[in-house]
């Protein structure tokens, strides 16, 4: 299959960026067609397992820098590739290789939340976490998973917390033998006497340097070795002028490959960092038996703790508790013990499957039998949005809804229909279906004992996979954006109400006979038909982006239909879905949303966004209408928050029956 990795930038001191190559690499190995997509390339041309393509792009800030290359990513990658995997915050990502935790975790102000830094990074981190995503989470770490779990309800079935992961080659505690040790620190010029830090990175202000000189000052007969900043940096020159005094004992290698042996070579890891993905650094130090101090934000601290391989510095920084930790380390029956423990660690967990696990997950290894080849089949989607149509034997009426649905910008949904009833001409018209939707038509049905669609409904919302369920009648028509209008509209805490266009009886016969398709309507044609009466208004088949505008009814009910209703899931579960109580045609919809509001769910408001075109059909028998207004009546004067027969009230009875030949059909209720 054709694979497309995309990371910002590529040089060699990163380690997501060596995590990137050598996926690539392991991808590369099993068959795979891998392209990297990077806008600035500074890996050694010789050492790269595929074809790199660059997509340079420019801005004055970084938040802009990035966002500028997830367009650029986003349109390289529309079509061709099986799987799109991000290093970075990206754009149409079906898999996210991260370790950082959520932005809303950093404790921005009110101020700050306003900048155009904070709205750009969110909107990133939105696209890829948000409930309403598919994309799939390759988390190095449980803290950062857990972070987007709380910051942006991520679906438990979209995250894989991956196993440690380091390069086997980088893996050597055997160096640390006496021999070769002494070896190591003669070639390096390293006095006798002096104990050896070492402190790797390419970022020196955000991995700590300033920290490490600082205690550097106030440690007798050590020496600091700096390697990823060139001895002529800016970096570099500066450190020098801050410890004119002790400038002998720093020594700035520049990049270097060599890692396993500069850590036989050193006594101790300093990595004072101040934000710290993974912190792949202190990883391999441990496993190679160099005792580490490490600030307790850095994402695997925790197996410096496990381990019991050094010290793990609270937070807040302080200056006092880093030198107190190293201070500690030169007491060398303590750094011994914390080797070992280092070593042992690294032998028992072997931490080195974390990116074959990551790999298992993107080519789908990872869900067939063992022996059994990859199939070259789209990326394992979550489906995030549910769009639950009702209907009863009206199958011409649902199949242009179909058409419609099948017609969407937006592919990424389900589509269920709640069948009340309906004679076989209804499955019928289904088989039709199954294979021109982006996924399969799952019908939902039960036995005709008069008009339950609350019921119904209910029983279609138990079958749905989304976390977002959005309500269309079987005579409604979605225009072609429906889908991403609501989705664009979905916000935690909101229910959002959509509005229709009523069409003649006239217009609806052509409509049906299929010499018309409204869905596909110019503006101008649209106000032909308003023109010659065919339809009651134009407004709803409007676009407008009215932002505030949209939730200044929080708390109104009033004129909400669920023909064109969109709920979170949780919200209906929250409130036990429809009260099967009601009936007969009316309200049911009403009494949803009541009790959503009395729950603390407040409405927004879709209408110049999500109209739809509502099919003429004869008015609905309404004898049983007082019936139900007395049970609306009887929720208005109560303080009830759950349905009297809803959800729950169908226990564990089949709620579905997926769309099957009818002599195998099986009658709910």
């Amino acid at each position: 299959m054709r694979i497309a990795l995309g990371i910002v930038k590529l040089f060699p001191e990163g380690g997501l960026q060596r995590d990137c190559i050598r996926l690539a690499r392991i991808l590369t190995a099993r068959g795979h067609d891998v392209t990297i997509f990077t806008s600035e390339n500074k890996w050694p041309f010789d050492r790269l397992p595929c074809p790199i393509t660059l997509l340079p792009v420019r801005a004055y800030t970084n938040h802009r820098f990035d966002l500028n290359f997830a367009k650029r990513f986003t349109a390289a990658t529309a079509e061709g590739f099986d799987r799109v995997v991000g290093f970075n915050k990206l754009t149409g990502l079906d898999f996210y290789y991260c370790g950082d935790p959520s932005i809303l975790d950093r404790g921005r102000g009110p101020i700050e939340r306003a900048l155009p830094r904070h709205r750009v990074q969110s909107m990133l981190e939105q696209a890829s976490f948000g409930p309403l995503q598919r994309t799939q989470i390759l988390a190095l770490t449980e803290s950062s998973a857990e972070s987007y779990r709380r910051n942006w309800r991520t679906q438990e079935q979209r995250i894989t917390v991956l196993q440690p992961s380091i390069d086997p080659a980088r893996q050597r505690p055997d160096l640390r033998a006496s021999d070769y040790r002494a070896a190591v620190r003669t070639k390096l010029g390293l006095p006798a006497n002096h104990k050896v830090w070492l402190w790797v990175g390419a970022q020196a202000h955000v991995k700590g340097l300033d920290r490490a000189l600082a205690a550097l000052l106030s440690a007798p007969d050590t020496t600091l070795l700096v390697a990823g900043i060139a001895p002529d940096s800016k970096d570099a020159v500066q450190a020098g002028k801050a410890l004119s005094r002790r400038r002998n004992d720093v020594r700035f290698l520049g990049f270097r490959e060599d890692i396993p042996e500069l850590m036989a070579a050193a006594d101790m890891l300093i990595h004072p960092s101040r934000l710290d993905v993974t912190g792949q650094v202190i990883l391999e130090a441990i496993v190679n038996g160099l005792p580490a101090v490490v600030t307790g934000l850095c994402g695997f601290a925790e197996h410096v703790e496990k381990s019991g391989a050094g010290i793990v510095l609270p937070e807040p920084f302080a200056q006092a508790n880093l030198e107190t930790a190293l201070a500690r380390m030169r007491d060398s029956a303590v750094a011994e013990a914390m080797s070992l423990a280092g070593i042992k660690y690294g032998r028992e967990t072997a931490p080195v499957s974390g990116l074959d696990q990551a790999a298992d997950v993107i080519d789908g290894s990872a869900t067939l039998e063992p022996d059994a080849p990859a199939a070259a089949s789209p990326a394992p989607r979550y489906v995030p949005i549910s769009i639950i149509v009702t209907t009863y034997n009206r199958p011409d009426a649902l199949d242009a809804v179909l058409r419609g649905l099948a017609r969407q910008s937006d592919k990424d949904f389900e589509v269920i229909i709640a069948d009340d009833g309906s004679t076989p001409e209804t499955c019928a018209l289904l088989q039709t279906w199954q294979g021109r939707l982006s996924r399969p038509v799952r019908h939902i049905w039960h036995e005709d004992r008069g008009f339950r669609a609350a019921e119904i409904r209910n029983r279609a919302i138990l079958a749905s996979s989304g976390a977002y369920c959005i309500f269309l009648d079987g005579d409604c028509i979605p225009r072609g954006d429906f889908v991403l209008e609501h989705r664009e509209l979905a916000e935690p805490g909101w229910f959002v109400v959509g509005n229709r266009v009523l069409m003649s009886k006239r217009l609806t016969d052509q409509v049906l006979r299929k010499d018309l398709e409204p869905e596909l309507w110019t503006f101008a044609e649209a106000c032909r038909a308003r023109f010659n009466g065919d339809i009651n208004r134009i407004a709803p088949l409007l676009q407008a982006k009215l932002g505030p505008v949209r939730k200044i009814r929080p708390q109104y009910w009033w004129g909400a239909r669920s023909c064109n209703l969109a709920v979170w899931r949780s919200d209906l579960e929250r409130v036990d879905g429809f009260d099967g109580s009601y009936v007969g045609w009316g309200l049911e919809d009403s009494d949803l949303l009541i009790r959503l509001l009395r729950a603390g769910i407040n409405r927004k408001d879709g209408r110049f966004s999500t109209g739809v075109l509502h099919l003429w059909h004869p008015l609905a028998d309404p004898s049983l209408l007082s019936a139900n207004q007395t049970l609306l009546d009887a929720i208005q004067q109560s303080d009830r928050i759950r349905a009297v027969s809803g959800l729950k009230a169908l226990g564990n009875a089949e709620p579905w029956a997926d769309v099957r030949p009818v002599k195998n059909r099986i009658a709910m209720g």
